[in-house]
Order: structure tokens, then C-alpha cells, then sequence
């Protein structure tokens, strides 16, 4: 897959504008603007549903095979609240807890 043109804007330190003269003068076809109200690639129930059940926007972007810059504009766009950086290091401690536990607790069934 491409790289999203903002990464690309950001590497070479281009505006959105000139990229689009510089791709036109190139012949480099853009991707078409997807309105997310109609985003046929992500089903907006399911992403709803995986990320406010704890999935990543990571994991939600490789289940669809799209960006994650992407499923995060989705999401705001349904007024999905995403975590900040501190939350999901919590949730992936505690995630972490309860594994260990579930492995304690199953090698104490079969010692």
C-alpha cells in the first residue's frame, strides 16, 4: 500500500497544494476523497464496536487494510472518544496482568 500523502508531505516538508501540482505535472494519479458517512472499506459498526470493546486503532486499520490515520478519522468523525497515549499504556498493563494471571492460574490446574 502507498504511504498516505500526509507522510509524504511531511518527509519532503511540502504543503498539501504543492504536492497535488507536483503529481499532476507527474501524471500520479490521487486517491479519490472518501466522504466516512459513506466509507465503503471500513463498516462503521463493526470498527465502532471493536474499538470501544478495547481493540487499537492499529489492529482495527490491518483488519480493514487501511491506514490507521484513517480508522482514527473515522472514528472522530462517528464521535468515537480514542484513548490518549497514558490510557492505552494502562490498558496494555493491565491486559499484561491478566494474561499472567490466566497462565498462573492454568498451570496451577496442571502442575
Amino acid at each position: 500500500m502507498a504511504p498516505p500523502l500526509s507522510t509524504l508531505m511531511r518527509y519532503y516538508g511540502v504543503t498539501r497544494r504543492r504536492t497535488e501540482i507536483l503529481f499532476a505535472a507527474w501524471n500520479v494519479p490521487l486517491r479519490p476523497y472518501r466522504n466516512p458517512e459513506k466509507d465503503t472499506l471500513v463498516d462503521r459498526e463493526e470498527a465502532t464496536r471493536l474499538r470501544t470493546d478495547g481493540a487499537s486503532v492499529l489492529a482495527i486499520a490491518r483488519r480493514y487494510d487501511v491506514t490507521p490515520d484513517r480508522i482514527k478519522r473515522l472514528l472522530r468523525t462517528w464521535g468515537v472518544p480514542l484513548r490518549t497515549h497514558r490510557q492505552a499504556l494502562r490498558l496494555a498493563a493491565q491486559a499484561r496482568q491478566e494474561a499472567q494471571a490466566r497462565a498462573l492460574d492454568s498451570y496451577r490446574l496442571f502442575p
